[in-house]
């Protein structure tokens, strides 16, 4: 294998851009590069759907200025890395060479739930959770709320009443579906319902 594709030349590559060691394994340039080169045309769009540090954003722009090419990418990440490292990497990409970017979040139902549980302190702000999502969260569909007992849920440890009422949501319903944006529930902002449909081609 060339040095250009390890991983070592990956966290080199990071180190010049943060200069300092930010994530574990990064995939080096040089290797997206190469498949790029052998897997695309001029106008494709390529997707990495676990994006990461943001290599494949980085190839693709370097590699439409070597050979003249309009690829255009979508980056796809849900840890935490997206603001400091991620779209970090793709802004100082973009300084190098040129381009643009547009960067969206998905709008979150009941994963806001799941971050309220999961940073939770005190049993009775556990509670205050539960009847918030009494309200307003989409409950799995084997869930019976009428054999709920709030006097039980309050002696449970902290830790089990997080388990509980994360084990009741439905995943399926962490984020709002496109089919759902004009429900005046979610609240979604005008410009947003425009740039999804725009995205989508719904005219």
């Amino acid at each position: 294998m060339d040095k250009a594709f390890s991983n070592e030349a990956g966290t080199l590559e990071l180190k010049k851009i943060f200069g300092d060691k930010v994530f574990e394994n990064p995939k080096p340039t040089a290797l997206i590069k190469s498949i790029l080169m052998q897997t695309t045309a001029d106008n494709d769009i390529v997707l990495d759907f676990f994006s990461g540090s943001g290599t494949t954003g980085q190839a693709v722009l370097e590699l439409n200025k070597e050979d003249g090419g309009k690829r255009k990418f979508i980056l796809v990440e849900q840890m935490d890395c997206v603001e400091n490292i991620t779209i970090k990497r793709v802004q100082w990409s973009i300084k190098q060479v040129t381009g643009s970017y547009t960067y969206a979040e998905l709008k979150k139902w009941n994963q806001n739930y799941i971050d309220e549980i999961e940073e939770a302190k005190t049993n009775k702000k556990m509670l205050s959770i539960y009847k918030k999502m009494k309200a307003e969260a989409f409950f799995r569909y084997d869930v019976d709320l009428s054999k709920f007992e709030e006097n039980g849920f309050t002696k449970l440890e902290l830790d089990q009443q997080k388990e509980v009422l994360i084990e009741c949501l439905d995943k399926n319903h962490l984020y709002v579906n496109l089919s759902e944006m004009d429900d005046t529930t979610y609240d979604i902002s005008d410009e947003d319902k425009a740039m999804n449909k725009k995205f989508y081609g719904l005219g």
